[in-house]
């Protein structure tokens, strides 16, 4: 008979986390594999293993997502209109430009299909892309914001030459490796049609025992970890330009910025890959691997200057020989972790990639062959020096445009040990903050449009929240 089990209780509350019991072997085999749990994850410190938190509303047990948590809770308002089955074709320019030669924004262009009438909104105070990390690189670029190159082969005359406009793609890659189990699972519990399976609780539950580890752990040391940043290093110091796919000057110093910052600031400290417990399975578990701090980045460019049709999108996944080496580690370890009780007694036999896959160059092309995307791209309208190919600057502003913002994934010039939600998340509170600096409004709890600290209150901006489409 198939049961939930209760872990973690949410304080002051008398909702729990639930999940199959297979789950409550994770955390004492990483514990016997060497690698400590984690009780506070959120401090900012998320190396371990942990059951994560999920983004579940805990008084009705359904996803909680940005609509449900900032929108729905909204009083009527005469300053927000929300308009949805549009897609955005492109920011208007004035003819003219302000005092200090910005171009300034005059209007958003929309309709609602390929062909339809074009409807226009004026802006006179801001306008702020948030199409994500390639919705808004998208509609900068078919608006005449890009690089020369891009937009002169998709005829898109050029308003303001910004070169790093769907530079520096970066994204989280998964391989699995899977066994074999005698054990309940998450699908199996939900194949059996049972009440069970049918309950809020279990259906809250999606993957959430994890773990992040470090270098020092994932190269079994500290002094291997070293040896690897410094084939890293010379890498740096001697980059193959078929791995920066720009000739601009200013985007390819932003490139070194970027590498010699996750080199230096990030690799230490955080965690380079994630390993999620997936039992969605019926009869099989994996351990997903995850690489965090990629090397390998990509681009997006337009095709055509309408935005209805798909950029074109080469992510270059792998092409830095540092991010296969990572994963190629967390795939062994990972195997430990399955050999390991008590987690390794409820499991039958590896199927993928098979006991047969053990040299580094078969793990390597077993990865090559299988490696997927978390879908967590960001850092396509980076928040950079513009002199290092950015985008945008630290109030999320695009350069050389006195009234437009890019607030969404895109902006992260770093990609993050974590999964973009939260992030993201706070990224858009803290713009909020600054917007609010910016036109020197103060928010209250009265006027606040989030109800919270970092709401847009009164301020009189016209917020325009659409449905990209097509554009993935």
């Amino acid at each position: 008979m198939s049961v939930l089990v209760n872990i973690c209780k949410e304080e002051g509350t008398n909702n729990f986390n639930s999940f199959p019991p297979i789950v409550t072997r994770w955390l004492p085999s990483l514990q016997a594999a060497g690698i400590s749990s984690n009780s506070d994850p959120y401090s900012g410190n998320n190396i371990g293993g942990f059951i994560a938190a999920s983004t579940i509303n805990p008084s009705n047990w359904t996803r909680s997502f940005s609509k449900s948590a900032y929108i729905d809770v909204l009083p009527p308002r005469s300053n927000l209109h929300i308009i949805s089955g549009v897609t955005v074709e492109r920011v208007v320019f004035a003819s003219n430009n302000d005092q200090s030669g910005n171009k300034i924004v005059s209007a958003v262009e929309f309709s609602t299909g390929r062909g339809t009438e074009k409807q226009s909104v004026s802006v006179t105070k801001e306008a702020i892309l948030s199409g994500g990390a390639f919705g808004s690189p998208h509609i900068l670029q078919v608006s005449g914001v890009g690089p020369r190159d891009v937009l002169g082969a998709a005829n898109v005359p050029v308003q303001l030459e910004l070169p790093g406009v769907g530079q520096h793609l970066m994204d989280h890659l998964t391989v699995p490796v899977a066994f074999n189990t005698s054990a309940d699972t998450a699908g199996s519990i939900h194949a059996s049609g049972s009440d069970l399976s049918k309950s809020p609780a279990f259906n809250s539950y999606v993957n959430d025992a994890i773990a992040y580890i470090n270098g020092s752990r994932l190269f079994d040391g500290d002094a291997s970890f070293a040896r690897f940043r410094d084939q890293i290093t010379w890498e740096l110091a001697h980059p193959s330009t078929s791995r920066i796919p720009s000739t601009s000057s200013e985007v390819i110093e932003g490139y070194r910025t970027i590498y010699q910052a996750t080199l230096e600031k990030l690799y230490p400290t955080v965690g380079i890959v994630e390993f999620l417990f997936s039992i969605n399975a019926v009869g099989m578990i994996a351990i997903q691997i995850a690489l965090q701090q990629a090397f390998s980045q990509g681009r997006m460019y337009i095709t055509s200057p309408s935005v209805y049709d798909n950029p074109a999108i080469d992510p270059q996944y792998l092409s830095h020989p540092a991010d296969i080496v990572v994963l190629r580690q967390g795939l062994k370890l990972a195997r430990v972790i399955a050999d390991t009780p008590p987690l390794s007694s409820v499991l039958t036999g590896e199927t993928r990639p098979g006991a047969q896959v053990q040299s580094d160059t078969d793990i390597e092309a077993y990865i090559r062959s299988t490696v997927a995307s978390e879908f967590h791209p960001c850092g396509t309208c980076a928040m950079l020096p513009r002199e290092k190919g950015g985008v945008v600057d630290a109030r999320f502003r695009v350069y050389s445009v006195k009234n437009l913002r890019v607030v969404d994934s895109s902006v992260f010039p770093v990609s993050f040990s974590a999964h973009l939600v939260a992030p993201t998340y706070a990224l858009a509170e803290k713009a909020a903050e600054l917007i609010l600096e910016d036109w020197k409004t103060t928010p209250t709890k009265k006027n606040s449009a989030y109800g919270m600290k970092g709401g847009l209150g009164r301020m009189w901006i016209f917020l325009f929240l659409v449905v990209v489409v097509g554009l993935v």
